[in-house]
């Protein structure tokens, strides 16, 4: 895909900074995605079984809020294991990982070698285990709410669009 040479980027991806911080604490103990791959999960109602420990990292809608330049982020981390206990311990380590004390302006390193930092990290919702479209008690979502900042040394994108008008 081909943007304007001008354009910078906005807002940082909240998915993928979150998908790097837990691939980087767990290495490859727990496969860390945003969207289960085909015939990754399967759910089953038996006490064992179904997926090797797995944390989903999916993004709610959310919003901008562009007095701030802020994207007002929800992220649901989903923990799914092979047995409920195992799920519920997956779950402990993502709740204590994204507590405020834990993450608020930690220097998450990114594969490409940059750092992201969250000023903020509330849970909002769960943990639970739910009747979603996956119906199995080893899956449990938890929702955080991560507001992110527009960098600050972005172009001023109005001023370089009013300079694309004709004269």
């Amino acid at each position: 895909m081909n943007l304007p040479n001008w354009f910078k980027g906005g807002f940082e991806d909240t998915e993928d900074a979150i998908c790097d911080y837990f691939e980087w604490l767990l290495g490859d103990s727990v496969f860390v995605c945003t969207w289960l791959p085909p015939g990754h999960y399967t759910p089953t109602v038996e006490p064992n079984g179904g997926t090797q420990p797995t944390l989903r990292v999916w993004r709610q809608p959310g919003l901008a809020e562009p007095d701030l330049r802020v994207d007002e982020t929800l992220i649901q981390i989903a923990s799914i294991a092979e047995t409920r206990a195992d799920a519920w311990k997956l779950c402990d380590f993502v709740r204590s990982m994204m507590d405020p004390y834990v993450l608020e302006r930690f220097p998450i390193p990114r594969k490409d070698g940059s750092v992201t930092k969250f000023s903020y990290s509330k849970e909002w919702l769960g943990p639970q285990t739910i009747p979603e479209r996956i119906i199995d008690e080893k899956f449990i979502p938890v929702t955080y709410k991560l507001p992110i900042r527009k960098p600050r040394n972005l172009p001023n994108y109005r001023q370089i669009i009013n300079n694309l008008l004709p004269d």
